[in-house]
């Protein structure tokens, strides 16, 4: 920690060049995020770790008990040992600002990730509630252990490379699917629960299979709702596609 203070550069918002190498479009919206919270700390998700800088690393550091990074003016964590790490900020006094990774579409082959600023804690209010409801309830924090998973909406449709799984997260925006899946697997699905009634099922489901889903599976599976909609483009969210009709 000492060294990282005597390495500060004070002529820049986060005590470091933002010009250094391996910033980047990153750094640019951390920035962005500091003006607009000049007094909390900036912790934004980097892949699987999230991160702070300069004088925000350091007060990692001292405070949450984290190691610097690459030998830079650096800190973070694993994405596991964030609420941890924000108990720890905020039992000491800070504020933190939260930046996370927007969600990718599905088949998208956009590269460059965008960032959002998902919440904000305080000594006063500490609880962190984007992503509560998949916290893993293992990784030590009492708030995430007393909350429910908000089970996903499930829907399958059938095409000439098999069953199609969609599992919509309506608490984070995403929608999972699986291609080439049997009615086996479908059933494998269904009766291991975990998912909000009624099941959706496009028009494309063959009779035969569709008795079976009602009579084999688990009871939620009985409570079902037909779609309609192209299935042209399994990933594809435009009007009148059955993903559409989905979400």
């Amino acid at each position: 920690g000492r060294e990282m203070i005597a390495r500060l550069q004070k002529q820049f918002a986060f005590g470091m060049n933002p010009d250094d190498k391996g910033t980047g479009k990153m750094f640019d919206f951390f920035k962005r995020v500091r003006t607009a919270h000049p007094h909390k700390i900036v912790f934004g998700r980097v892949g699987d770790f999230y991160e702070a800088y300069g004088y925000d690393a350091v007060l990692l550091v001292q405070y949450a008990g984290l190691n610097p990074m690459a030998r830079r003016l650096q800190a973070g964590c694993p994405v596991v040992n964030l609420r941890r790490t924000l108990k720890d900020l905020t039992d000491a006094g800070f504020s933190v600002v939260v930046c996370e990774e927007k969600p990718l579409p599905y088949g998208s082959k956009i590269r460059t990730k965008e960032r959002l600023v998902a919440g904000v804690v305080t000594p006063s209010s500490p609880l962190y509630v984007y992503g509560l409801s998949m916290a893993s309830r293992d990784d030590g924090d009492a708030a995430g252990k007393q909350q429910q998973e908000a089970h996903p909406l499930l829907a399958a449709a059938f095409s000439a490379r098999g069953y199609v799984l969609y599992e919509l997260h309506a608490d984070t925006g995403s929608c999972k699917v699986r291609d080439g899946a049997t009615v086996e697997a479908l059933l494998a699905r269904i009766s291991s629960g975990g998912f909000s009634p009624p099941l959706y099922l496009h028009d494309s489901v063959p009779p035969s299979d569709l008795r079976r889903l009602k009579q084999d599976s688990a009871a939620p599976a009985r409570s079902v709702r037909m779609l309609g909609g192209s299935l042209d483009n399994i990933a594809e969210e435009r009007e009148g596609s059955f993903l559409q009709h989905f979400l």
